[in-house]
């Protein structure tokens, strides 16, 4: 199960591997920063709940391009390869409506 968010400019984020029957917004409702979308799963070949995340330019992520992803109080410069992953968090960046798709 997966879930697209349109953030509008062209910019879209997938969320995939959701559990099954915990989305809580109806296709075409607004979400807000903040809001609790669903509950991760273990969907794919794992042994564990996982979440597989990503910005893009398309609302297809089979064949849309990633785009650079900023997470909220993080600077710049720790999103860097070279650095090491210190959590695995999620935050939206930004404070604007996006529609579930």
């Amino acid at each position: 199960m997966h879930l697209v968010i349109d953030h509008g400019n062209g910019e879209f984020s997938v969320y995939r591997h959701l559990k099954e029957g915990s989305l809580k917004d109806a296709e075409g409702e607004k979400v807000r920063k903040g809001q609790g979308i669903a509950q991760v799963g273990n969907t794919g070949k794992s042994g564990a709940p996982h979440l597989h995340f990503q910005v893009m330019d398309s609302a297809d992520f089979r064949t849309a391009n990633g785009l650079p992803v900023m997470f909220e109080d993080m600077p710049a410069s720790a999103m860097l390869v070279e650095q090491p992953i210190r959590a695995n968090t999620l935050s939206v960046s930004d404070n604007v409506f996006s529609t579930v798709k």
